[in-house]
């Protein structure tokens, strides 16, 4: 098994803007000077932040406060000592990444990497910390295993040349997300695998001017399936991921600079402060949409391949269209009418028929008896479909009074950083959400209804 190499990668034009964003918020960061002394102090929660949410995923269940007082008591008498253990031993793995790993000239090697895990398995298992392992081990539910024991070290020492060879045009973040990636992907340690990859990705963030990507545990979904991804050689939902956490951490050191220097009640009074900081959250707000938009639409097209690849007479077909710009999706959501919002289209064909569905933006209007009132808060965009069969000169919203179509589906959109699905359901014959749907589920089930209902 070869790792796929940094100059393979190819990435999408909204990964690209978000690169480009994090440049842009990394030079205006770095342009004030170091953070003031208060400002450091108050951001000593970030680190509880780092081991919690980088514990949690792995199934810790500490909660925020507890891995806090762990970290500045170091008191380890819990009923929950082992995890406490892990919320210790993770606090110090980070202390010592940041203070002999992030300068350039620091030296990245096997030695370093085995350090590291052997930091955060002390006394959790000393029989294998600072250890490759030397055994097989399954992932459950992965396409892609690990490789064998065998072959750990001859990877480890690739992944380690290339990120010390890589063209140094390569953008920090993608250098980054590839390296969490290589380590998730060899999976060279019996335990702490993902624990070492994270805190990895971010002393490579650190070496190039950059911050953390704090990956949240309830983006777990999210960040499997980037991984996933990536294992088929397509890194953008990764960089899209390690990007928004750069952007995110970016953003705590500004409110705790602006909270240091006595600002936030200036800021407040001044309209313009304050206009500056809605833009930037409709902007985050618009990013997030977007990365879950091109997740689903990522599904489909794995789903369609697949289906066609199976070796039937259906051949399904996707074609793409650009995700629409910030500015279009903010006309949206104000009610503007929505032109030209092709998303993607998606044609099914087998002997007999031949059907297109044409998957577009449009704003979602709320139901009072369906959405919550968190759903309400603010407008959405949302993503919608309409059907065109092989004799039709018209396309047909898929939900529309008195059409009669195949699919259940009649939208989706993002709250609370969430899918939504409204759909039809047949036993209660009405239309119901499904809330925090996969993006998979969401492609399987359109794809399911087609092939089932309108092509058999």
């Amino acid at each position: 098994m070869d790792l796929f190499r940094l100059d393979q990668i190819i990435l999408s034009e909204s990964s690209n803007a978000l690169l480009k964003d994090v440049d842009d918020t990394a030079r205006l960061i770095n342009e004030d000077g170091p953070l003031p002394p208060a400002v450091v102090s108050s951001l000593l929660d970030l680190l509880s932040d780092r081991v919690h949410m980088s514990n949690a995923i792995e199934g810790n269940t500490l909660d925020l406060r507890e891995t806090r007082e762990v970290l500045r008591t170091g008191n380890l008498d819990i009923p929950k000592k082992r995890e406490a253990t892990e919320a210790l031993n993770l606090g110090k793995a980070i202390e010592y990444v940041g203070e002999n790993l992030v300068s350039p000239d620091s030296d990245l090697c096997v030695d370093e990497l085995l350090h590291v895990h052997r930091l955060i398995l002390k006394e959790i298992d000393d029989d294998w910390a600072g250890r490759f392992r030397d055994v097989d081990v399954t992932l459950g539910g992965a396409k892609y295993q690990p490789p064998d024991p065998l072959h750990i070290r001859g990877m480890v020492d690739s992944f380690l040349e290339q990120l010390s060879t890589c063209d140094k045009r390569v953008h920090p973040v993608l250098l980054a997300a590839w390296g969490h990636w290589a380590i998730a992907r060899i999976h060279p340690f019996r335990n702490g695998n993902g624990r070492t990859a994270r805190l990895w990705q971010d002393a490579l963030l650190l070496r190039h001017r950059l911050t953390c990507a704090i990956i949240s545990n309830n983006e777990r979904g999210d960040y499997l399936a980037a991984l996933e991804s990536a294992d088929e050689g397509q890194f953008d939902l990764l960089v899209q991921l390690v990007a928004q956490g750069v952007l995110d951490t970016f953003y705590k050191y500004r409110t705790a600079k602006d909270k240091a220097e006595g600002l936030e009640e200036w800021a407040v009074k001044l309209v313009g402060e304050r206009d500056a900081r809605e833009t930037e959250r409709r902007k985050l707000t618009y990013l997030r949409w977007s990365r879950k938009m091109e997740q689903i639409r990522f599904e489909f097209e794995r789903g369609a391949a697949q289906i066609t690849k199976a070796g039937s007479d259906i051949e399904i077909q996707l074609r793409k269209y650009e995700t629409i710009d910030e500015a279009k999706w903010l006309s949206i959501r104000s009610g503007d009418p929505a032109q030209k919002t092709w998303f993607f289209t998606l044609s099914f064909r087998n002997r007999s028929s031949y059907t297109r569905y044409f998957f577009f933006f449009g704003k979602h209007y709320w139901a009072d008896e369906m959405d919550t009132e968190e759903e309400k808060k603010e407008p959405h965009v949302t993503l919608l479909a309409s059907e065109q069969g092989s004799s039709a000169k018209l396309a047909r919203r898929l939900g529309e009074d008195s059409f009669e179509t195949c699919s259940s589906f009649r939208e989706v959109f993002v709250s609370n950083d969430r899918l939504v699905r409204k759909r039809w359901d047949a036993e209660t014959g009405s239309d119901i959400y499904d809330r925090g749907i996969d993006a998979l589920k969401v492609a399987q089930d359109f794809i399911q209804d087609v092939l089932l209902r309108r092509l058999s």
